[in-house]
């Protein structure tokens, strides 16, 4: 995620870190790009799953796709999709938020909520991809159901990051994996990943 004019950092980068994808040990890491010096800092854990699943009051198996943006104040917003049980598809998308008193170079995060994307005790649905930023300094955070029928939504978010509402992209089932680009002040494009044999973007 690129940070505001004046942050150090121009860049502060998050992926999920540990000896493979799913394993026990996955945490969240992140790393930032100093302008001054034009060098990554070292890799720091900012998630742990443990931490995290003690603070929302269920446990988390696996934690991926980390997905970062700040808000209008300046506060740093990470959309994580965690597991509880089963695999990536019976995944949940976490909001986490900037502690308060948490600076940009020693990050701390604090849960806000599981997003309400579901019937099914929200299950299902991942992120991936970068935030499309909106005039009024909010943003759409595109997502996706993965369980069975593969549906591409949009999540709109207000400049506080407060929750707005999701709405569908597409009527087609084999689409997942939405990135949105802006290809005007009022037209977006959205690509997309077909899971069908025969697929392509």
């Amino acid at each position: 995620v690129a940070m505001p004019a004046g942050d150090p950092a121009a860049l502060t980068a998050f992926w999920f870190a540990g000896d493979r994808e799913s394993a026990p040990n996955v945490q969240i890491s992140a790393s930032r790009f100093d302008r001054a010096l034009q060098t990554w800092s070292p890799a720091r854990i900012v998630v742990n799953r443990h931490a995290m699943g003690a603070q929302l009051g269920f446990g988390l198996r696996r934690l991926g796709n980390p997905v970062a943006w700040v808000d209008a104040r300046g506060r740093m917003h990470l959309f994580v999709v965690a597991t509880g049980w089963g695999g990536w598809a019976a995944s949940r998308v976490l909001h986490l938020r900037q502690a308060a008193g948490s600076s940009a170079s020693d990050l701390q995060f604090e849960p806000l909520r599981v997003l309400p994307l579901s019937w099914l005790w929200n299950l299902s649905y991942l992120v991936r991809t970068a935030p499309l930023p909106l005039a009024d300094g909010g943003m759409v955070l595109p997502a996706y159901f993965e369980l069975g029928a593969k549906t591409p939504v949009a999540l709109r978010f207000d400049a506080d990051g407060e929750w707005l509402g999701m709405a569908r992209m597409s009527r087609r089932t084999h689409n997942l994996q939405p990135a949105l680009l802006a290809t005007s002040a009022t037209d977006w494009l959205a690509l997309l990943r077909d899971t069908r044999p025969e697929g392509k973007i």
